[in-house]
């Protein structure tokens, strides 16, 4: 399509290159009013008077930006109109190219989709010498998009499958003899990154996590053998306090009676019933004991 454009009015000298207007003069006559304006102090009384000057400059303000305005609009109404035509003519060739565009995209995806049948091909032929390689590196896992690009040779994808093979068993081989409890852990990271430095990284997080727990739960069992220690030993000073405690006088001066006198021989059984708490009975135990005499319970009828 042998097309040039050719523009015949404006010409290439008609060009508007300047606007020209009385800029020097109303700049002159600006500063000179300006100038009052600029170093003027309004008192209190002469507020609305300042408010008035502030009106009258605001209104010239807006007088020239609005002169402005129009003067841009007819400067760029030739420009809408020459847009438009050129717009138009755009979008009759824009049908062209889509039509062609389409045809061309088709074409390039089938070769896309052809080389990547020749490079799962190649996968195919390379894996079936590491078959167990095929469950935890499918070709879906391996691909790489940008090997489809018509730049990417066949080789070099070849080769960067080859050198893929040999990371992963090597990872692998690392991660088996390691003989770690965390060795599941490992290969899960290490196929998702294919980096054993990362799967290494992981083993020491799991191993650090571990001793800390061990260490939680040593500290638990340690502070729950202090407490049972404490408690078994405030217990046995309890004991030796109800041990220790002196017998009532009133008791003590009949035990010392009977001690003094002791009854002849020789001796009979004499039934009695007493109303004892634990640390009374132990105490008239311990009594019968010291003194030999023996004791029997007393057999009620039902």
């Amino acid at each position: 399509m042998a097309l040039e454009m050719q523009i015949y009015n404006p010409t290439e000298n008609g060009y508007v290159t300047e606007i020209k207007w009385n800029y020097e003069e109303i700049r002159d006559e600006v500063i000179a009013q300006s100038e009052s304006y600029a170093t003027a102090v309004y008192t209190d009384d002469l507020i609305k008077q300042a408010k008035a000057d502030r009106a009258k400059l605001n209104k010239f303000v807006s007088a020239l930006k609005t002169r402005r305005t129009e003067v841009r609009k007819k400067l760029l109404a030739p420009d809408e109109a020459f847009g438009k035509q050129v717009d138009e003519i755009v979008g009759i060739v824009q049908k062209a190219i889509s039509n062609i565009d389409g045809q061309v995209k088709a074409y390039e995806e089938k070769c896309r989709a052809e080389k990547m049948e020749k490079i799962r091909e190649e996968y195919v032929r390379m894996i079936s010498d590491a078959d167990h390689l095929r469950e935890v590196l499918p070709f879906e896992r391996i691909w790489v998009p940008e090997w489809a690009n018509a730049t990417f040779s066949i080789k070099k994808a070849t080769e960067i499958m080859a050198e893929t093979f040999k990371t992963v068993q090597n990872g692998l081989d690392i991660i088996d003899s390691s003989d770690s409890p965390y060795a599941g852990d490992m290969k899960q990271v290490f196929l998702q990154t294919f980096d054993i430095g990362k799967a290494m990284e992981r083993r020491n997080q799991l191993e650090e996590e571990a001793k800390r727990r061990a260490a939680y739960e040593e500290e638990r069992r340690r502070q729950q053998e202090e407490r049972d220690r404490q408690a078994a030993e405030e217990a046995r000073k309890q004991a030796l306090l109800r041990q220790q405690e002196p017998v009532k006088p009133a008791v003590k001066q009949g035990i010392d009676a009977v001690i003094d006198n002791p009854a002849p021989e020789p001796r009979s059984w004499i039934a009695f019933e007493a109303l004892l708490n634990t640390h009374q009975a132990a105490l008239l135990g311990a009594f019968f004991k010291t003194n030999g005499i023996e004791y029997r319970p007393i057999k009620k009828e039902a």
